[in-house]
Parts: C-alpha cells; structure tokens; sequence
C-alpha cells in the first residue's frame, strides 16, 4: 500500500505538466488510474482522483470517454458530483462527465442519467468558495451546450445561470467558454427570451471588461441574436446596458461591429425605440462606419438600420443628411435593395422639403449608376 501511495503521490506530481501528461497516458497509466477509482482506501482514491483531474486538464482524457464509461459507470461520476464532503471527488465528477460531454455521441447516456440536473443543482449548492467545483461544473454544461438536441433541456433546468457563473472571475478562457456556450444557446428561438430573462446582459457587461477580441465578437454575436426575440428587442431598448455595448461599434474588428450593427437594426423594427437608438448612437456615426468600401458586411448590417428607420417619419429630418444619404448605395444587390426601400419611405412623407428631394435623387442616381443594378427589385421600387 505504501509503495502505491508514493507511486500515486509521484504521478499526481508529474500530471501537473501538460507535456507529461501524454507519456503517462502512452505508458498505459490511464487504465491503471481508472482501477483505483472504486477503491475503499480513501487516501488511494484521493491521489488517483486528483491525478485524473490533472490529465483531464491537459486535455489527454477526452479521447478517453469511452474507456471511461465502461470502467465508471454514469450513477458513479454523478455519485462523485454530488459528494458533500470532498471537493476532490465533485471536481473529479465533474471533469470526467465534461470530457465525455466533449464527444457529442455520448450525451444521450449523460442526459438519460439525470447528470444535467445534478450539474445544474451542484452549481446552485455550492459555496461560494469552491470555484474549482462550479468552474468544472460550468465547463462539463457548456459542452453539453454544442449538441444541438441538448439545449432545450439546459434552459428548462435553468443551464444558462450555471454557464453564467463562469463569466465571474473574468478569467479570459474561462469567459469565452460561457461566453460560446451562451451564443450557442441563443441561436434557438425558443430560448432568447428565457436567457435574456436570466440576467445575461451583467455577464455581458462584465466579458467587456476582458481584454479578448474573441470575447467581444461573442458578446456582439449574442446580442444580435437576442435581439430577434419581440421582446427582447423592447427590453434592451429599455436597459441601462444598452449604451455600454455601443463601444462594440469603436473594436477594429469587421465582425464585431456587423453584428453590433445588427442589433440595432433589430431593436430599430420597432418605430418606439428610434428616439431611443439615435440618442445614442446618432447616424452620423452609423454613417462613419460605411466608409470604409471594402467592408460590404458592415455597409449592408447600416443600411439595414437605415431601412428599418426610414420606416417612421420622425426620423426623416435625421436621415436627410448628405453623410447619410451618400452611402446609401453600393455595388451590392442586397445594399441597393435595402438603400431602395430607405428612400421609398422617405418620398412617401408628403411635403418634403426641396433640400430632401435633391438629396433622394442624388442617391437615386448614385444607384443606378451601378452596372450590375438588378432590375426586377430596384425598378418596382
């Protein structure tokens, strides 16, 4: 017993380096590990389960989830988890169930055994103080998230809140994980609501604060997507939140500012919220954004916002400006299109001042003026 104890003592020591961790698994050790985990020898099966926890941190066990299942079954790992009294063995339960979570054929066997609410429950009982315990929770539910068939059931069991809690320590990888995860939930559109109701834009505010690019083409992306939801659209015109993602608009990044542009032209579907959109990010810095030529995604997400606030009369005046109205053209059918009905609504406004209708039909012409004008929709308009 004693020379196990120091051998496991040595491994536990040596799995802490990721480039050891492979060598260990190539000599056969991940097996060997695996037999000691149903051990009555609590010392033995502590080693053993924090030495597990380290290869799994190195990523070496994910090609191991099958080997897993067969020596530990479902009911054990979620036995682990829901252990009271070690931490060890909650943060062994789960990492053992993110790593099978990692292969997407194996989440039936994890969501027929109940493991998702058990996560979920953990999370929440948690004290505060064991962040390695939530962390390895969040982390196995947010690679539960990437299958598809596995969402539905994450939000009904409030999933979104635990993912949140990976967001607290602002730990950048940490950030983007739930941060993915949290995008990847948005993208159904039965969900939108429940997690905009969870209390995601705190998180959100709280991921800008990472020095991550990728964290902030994710907020972006996420707030695009929330923004289809009818309800959502109203309550994020609404929040105090709102104006703090507009520095989405300043990231040198294509993508980013697309997508931030996006949203706004989905909050601007609804003729109530123009006022509120055009206080804080006025046209002329929407307009600003079109010209640069090479970025045909960011013209086409303005042009859409131009579109949706042409609808409302009110903001003709705003929209009548030589900035804005110069760029409502571009060698794209989707951007001519979009540019049309912008104008179409604005001449429906009756009197319209002389200035507006030279400014029109400055853009009018800027449009035909293109080769490749597709004639069936920009002539009906």
């Amino acid at each position: 017993r004693l020379v196990k104890m120091h051998a496991l003592s040595a491994l536990r020591g040596l799995s802490s380096s990721s480039s050891i961790c492979d060598e260990i698994i190539s000599c056969g050790g991940f097996g060997n590990l695996l037999a000691f985990v149903r051990s009555d020898d609590l010392e033995l099966k502590h080693d053993v389960l924090l030495t597990l926890c380290n290869l799994s941190m190195s990523g070496t066990m994910s090609d191991q989830a099958n080997a897993i299942l067969q020596e530990v079954d479902m009911q054990s790992l979620i036995g682990f988890l829901c252990d009271e009294t070690r931490s060890s063995h909650r943060v062994f339960g789960a990492t053992t169930i993110g790593n099978i979570a990692s292969n997407i054929d194996l989440h039936g066997p994890i969501l027929d055994s109940g493991a998702l609410e058990s996560l979920i429950v953990g999370i929440s009982e948690l004290n505060d103080s064991d962040i390695e315990s939530q962390r390895s929770m969040a982390l196995a539910i947010c690679n539960l998230a990437w299958q598809p068939a596995s969402r539905s059931a994450i939000i009904s069991n409030g999933g979104p809140t635990s993912i949140m809690c990976l967001c607290n320590a602002l730990n950048p990888n940490d950030m983007l994980c739930g941060l993915s995860s949290l995008r990847a939930l948005s993208t159904s559109d039965d969900s939108r609501r429940a997690i905009f109701e969870e209390g995601i834009l705190h998180v959100l505010l709280l991921g800008l604060k990472v020095d991550c690019l990728d964290c902030k083409r994710e907020i972006a992306s996420i707030l695009a997507l929330l923004s289809l939801n009818d309800q959502n659209k109203i309550d994020l015109a609404q929040s105090d939140e709102i104006k703090e993602f507009m520095c989405l608009l300043e990231v040198d990044d294509v993508h980013c500012i697309s997508l931030m542009c996006r949203c706004i032209g989905s909050i601007c579907e609804v003729n109530e919220h123009h006022t509120t959109i055009l206080s804080i990010c006025p046209l002329e810095r929407l307009a600003s954004l079109t010209s640069d030529l090479t970025n045909p995604t960011v013209i086409k997400e303005v042009t859409r916002c131009y579109a949706n606030l042409s609808s409302n009369f009110d903001t003709h005046n705003a929209i009548i400006t030589s900035s804005v109205i110069k760029n409502l053209s571009y060698n794209d059918a989707d951007v001519r299109y979009l540019s049309l009905l912008s104008l179409s609504n604005i001449s429906a406004k009756e009197r319209m001042e002389l200035k507006g209708e030279d400014a029109v039909l400055c853009a009018l012409r800027n449009i035909i003026d293109y080769d490749m004008v597709d004639s069936c929709s920009c002539s009906e308009e």
